[in-house]
């Protein structure tokens, strides 16, 4: 450390806080202190002393700083005093005076604009780069979180006192953390030039466009009114900043290639492109070639990559394309993207992101399993993928099948997946590949609703993904027991099952129970007997809608699995019995509606497992029916109701009842206090009273589902006052006297609305106002409003544009002159319409499917049909359907009355479902209407 003292005559500077200076008649003590001694100073102590008198080099203090230059050489009177004064903020003043004399000054986000401040005014350019430094290195540094005030407080201060650097970085800033600082609370405080700025920045890193576009409705929302929207309308053209052609259809759709691409930078680690109808591979490879190319020729460089992904080359890597490589990207969506091809998909991911570890592809009609096969070999990095496709609408289990058919589609002679047979190097490699599990690195793997699979493809999904701990095959119907039941041998690291209406059975359940453990290292430290069985590890198990586990297996599952954290039983035969033997306390959802179980056996488990906070319980029947060995418990319960009785004993978030649960008084809501989704169903008597109650005494529910209860507008008014933040609102079968006042509540943040069978009263009035108080809505059901002509069209369309699922079932006339302005809603994904009018052109199939670029399901009813049917598309004319249902009735006569046309009426009769998947379609007739 310098000493002051050796370099030359010293200088007595008398240091006043102005902010001290108004208690004059207080006695000042003044603290005396010296440079020679600077790394000793007490910052605490001197702060607490209205002035401080600090003898300093004066040789130092004129070389370092133009104030002290100006004030002891120029001609200022205090020139040859050996004595001076200086006003200005004590610890700034004592920061400033430190760095001068050769101390190294700690700056913090809390002092950093404090010191900044004083090296500008007493002109020290050492100290003015040693902050310059300080800001670059905090706003630069990875995973630094600078508290948003004092980066709003730092660009205002640099553009009011003209420091380039602060809002230059500042807005550098902002702008690669963009993610992170729109979920503050703070984001609106954002200035707009600052906003402005940050979003033209060229490293502005986001995770999809429409994160960005919801960024900035949010900031102009809460702006309307503030002084920086209030008096400059043109602020809302920030919005023009959006890429409209890379946003979903749900917000909006189309746009010139040329004029947009991706936001890319090099701090890019999650890239969402999801629901983009319009992106395809030259698209993307556009985006990864270098900018400085003019793109006339980029198209033709990518054109003749993109000819030469013929079908045995689609995944050989371009030697001709010099693309650029974002290593920091490990998360990929490319869900809901008709026009992409999958080959050309992987071609563009091992060009630009060599570090992919996540990829989720669901919704791809044309993606096959073998797909996941190359990936695998491809990216060696990859941990987690995700194939999702619509699981079949219905499931041989509930309904009756009257006929079947399929129809593969033409391939050509040379097919993409040769390397696939028996004899290819791939199979050979999985075969062996248990021999060496770092082959693999993928640990969770999502097939949902995937019907082109079967037991091969599980075996060498089970060679290939030897860790594997998370699979999802809910709804695969073409893999059998003994092909679940091999892989889970295979892959000894699975904690989380999700079989959902799979062939899951008796094998299966052997394999969990038996001790494949006790010969490997994964063996749980635990001296229960059951520690060296899979199921006894297992965190996560669906096995709901599963049909071909008995009650013995499913007891023999019970009493093994400790670790469990969800589990969900809906539609099995589970039995008291079960519940009883399970031993776990780790639960944290469960699902046992549509099974047999008792309120006893449902409540010892509860009791068990304090940390449960989803409980589903709807369509047991013998909920209701107390044991009578246990007549004090059903005293109680009647008296409290069951409800309460489990409340007691965790804190529920997530509800669904229905038979023996009733809430009699509103001493029972305190405990629910905490919830955010309930679904009253069939067989649950709440009470009138307690509905009204409800949303006061919960105030957080998010989501609220009524199925045959008695609702009135009191219900209504008190979700208007209470339930701020409701997001989904349906309405089934419910009795009542509801009125048009229910379409008058505003319900700014509702995204899910169904009303079905409540409000035959509706007319296009109610549904106008419905849609002017509900703005916000994405999905949409209506049924049983009679009063509804093809005008309410319009008014849905007009209203809510960005919907993505559409039913409507006995809705007057809406389609007597056919479907036109539904057609605007162009990001419907699931469609439905049914006895709303016989006017529904032959070819509206395909209409549909070519103006709905995202639609995937669709259902009609032959009776609405203007021309006697409805016409099929072919693979090609499908575009992004997998699911057509058309229901058909019969005319059968009424008992009561023989004479006239209303002596028939049209019943159910059977339901025609088409499905299409990446391998053929498949024509199936069931009784059943679904």
């Amino acid at each position: 450390m310098a000493s002051a003292t050796t370099d030359g005559d010293d200088v007595v500077l008398e240091l006043i806080d102005p902010s001290a200076v108004q208690n004059e008649l207080r006695p000042e003590k003044v603290t005396s202190i010296s440079t020679s001694g600077v790394e000793n100073w007490n910052i605490g102590l001197l702060l607490q002393s209205p002035s401080v008198k600090v003898r300093a080099n004066r040789n130092r203090l004129v070389e370092q700083s133009a104030y002290f230059r100006g004030l002891l050489c120029g001609s200022f009177s205090e020139s040859s005093l050996a004595h001076v004064s200086i006003r200005w903020n004590l610890e700034a003043l004592v920061h400033v005076l430190q760095f001068i004399h050769g101390f190294h000054l700690h700056i913090t986000s809390n002092n950093f604009l404090l010191i900044l401040e004083a090296a500008l005014y007493f002109g020290v350019e050492r100290l003015l780069l040693e902050c310059e430094s300080w800001f670059q290195q905090m706003t630069l540094a990875e995973g630094q979180q600078i508290p948003i005030d004092t980066v709003i407080e730092a660009w205002n201060f640099g553009l009011e006192q003209g420091i380039g650097f602060v809002p230059e970085l500042c807005k550098g800033y902002l702008a690669r953390n963009f993610a992170w600082v729109t979920s503050l609370n703070s984001f609106p405080d954002i200035p707009y030039d600052l906003l402005h700025s940050c979003i033209e920045h060229p490293l502005l890193t986001l995770d999809s466009e429409r994160h960005l576009c919801e960024a900035l409705l949010i900031w102009l929302s809460d702006n309307r009114r503030s002084s920086q929207c209030s008096s400059d309308d043109s602020k809302f053209d920030i919005l023009r900043k959006v890429r409209i052609s890379l946003l979903p259809l749900e917000f909006a759709a189309g746009d010139k290639l040329d004029d947009f691409r991706i936001r890319l930078t090099e701090y890019s680690e999650k890239i969402s492109l999801a629901g983009c109808v319009h992106i395809t591979a030259l698209f993307l490879f556009l985006v990864v070639l270098p900018s400085d190319l003019d793109m006339t020729a980029k198209k033709r460089m990518v054109l003749s990559e993109l000819d030469n992904c013929t079908a045995n080359n689609r995944y050989v890597l371009g030697k001709s394309l010099m693309t650029m490589s974002y290593k920091s990207v490990r998360e990929m969506d490319i869900s809901k993207c008709p026009k992409l091809y999958f080959g050309s998909a992987v071609k563009w991911l091992l060009l630009a992101f060599p570090s992919l570890s996540i990829l989720r592809a669901s919704h791809c009609s044309q993606l096959k399993i073998e797909d996941f096969y190359c990936l695998l070999q491809k990216f060696p990095l990859i941990t987690e993928v995700d194939m999702t496709v619509d699981t079949s609408p219905f499931l041989p289990a509930k309904v009756s099948v009257v006929s079947t058919s399929s129809d593969k589609y033409r391939v050509a002679s040379t097919t993409p997946y040769a390397m696939l047979e028996e004899n290819s190097l791939l199979l050979n490699v999985a075969k062996t590949s248990l021999e060496n599990p770092a082959m693999s690195n993928i640990s969770k793997l999502t097939l949902e609703g995937r019907n082109d699979i079967n037991d091969l493809d599980l075996l060498k999904i089970s060679a290939l993904c030897g860790s594997l701990s998370y699979l999802n095959i809910k709804g695969c119907t073409m893999v059998t027991d003994m092909g679940i039941s091999k892989l889970i041998s295979k892959c000894l690291h699975i904690k989380s099952l999700i079989l959902s209406y799979t062939s899951f059975g008796q094998s299966s359940v052997g394999v969990l129970c038996s001790d494949l453990l006790l010969t490997s290292n994964l063996t749980e430290v635990s001296d229960h007997k059951y520690s060296c069985t899979m199921a006894f590890r297992l965190q996560q198990l669906h096995i709901d809608g599963c049909k071909g586990i008995d009650q013995n297996s499913i007891s023999q599952l019970m009493c093994r699995m400790y670790m469990l954290k969800i589990l969900m039983l809906r539609g099995t035969s589970v039995t008291d019995d079960a519940l009883y033997d399970f031993l776990g306390s780790f639960l944290e959802s469960l699902d046992v509606s549509e099974t047999m179980v008792s309120m006893q056996a449902l409540t010892s488990v509860v009791r068990r497992n304090t940390g449960i906070r989803c409980l589903k319980a709807t369509g047991c029947t013998k909920l209701n029916r107390p044991d009578t060995y246990d007549l004090a418990s059903a005293v109680t319960a009647n008296h409290k109701g069951y409800l309460f009785e489990l409340s007691q004993h965790c804190i529920l978030e997530e509800v669904a009842f229905g038979w023996g649960f009733s809430i009699l008084s509103v001493e029972e809501l305190v405990p629910l206090s905490r919830l955010r989704c309930i679904t009253i169903g069939l067989g649950a008597s709440p009470g009138h009273h307690v509905l009204c109650l409800l949303p006061k005494m919960c105030p957080l529910l998010e989501s609220v589902i009524l199925i045959f209860q008695v609702i009135s507008d009191r219900i209504f008014r008190s979700i208007q006052e209470s339930l701020k933040n409701l997001k989904v609102l349906q309405l089934c079968c419910c009795l009542g006297d509801l009125t048009s006042f229910a379409c008058k509540i505003s319900m700014l943040q509702l995204r899910i609305l169904r009303l079905e069978w409540v409000t035959p009263w509706m007319t296009n009035n109610d549904l106008a106002i419905l849609t002017k108080n509900c703005p916000n809505v994405v999905e949409f059901s209506l049924s049983g409003c009679k009063l509804l002509d093809s005008a309410s069209q319009e008014i849905i369309s007009n209203g809510w544009p960005g919907l993505t699922f559409i039913h409507l079932e006995e809705c007057g006339k809406i389609t007597l002159d056919g479907v036109s302005f539904l057609f605007n809603c162009i990001a419907i994904e699931d469609f439905l319409l049914r006895h709303n009018g016989k006017g529904i052109e032959r070819n509206f199939i395909y209409e549909a499917a070519s103006k709905l670029p995202l639609l995937r399901k669709l259902a009609l009813d032959l009776c609405d049909a203007c021309e006697g049917g409805f016409d099929s598309p072919s693979h090609a004319e499908r575009c992004f359907l997998s699911t057509v249902m058309i229901s058909r009735c019969k005319s059968q006569k009424c008992a009561f009355d023989s004479q006239t046309m209303e002596a028939f009426r049209s019943v159910h009769k059977e339901t025609i479902v088409i499905e299409w998947d990446c391998k053929e379609a498949r024509t199936t007739v069931v009784k059943e209407r679904i």
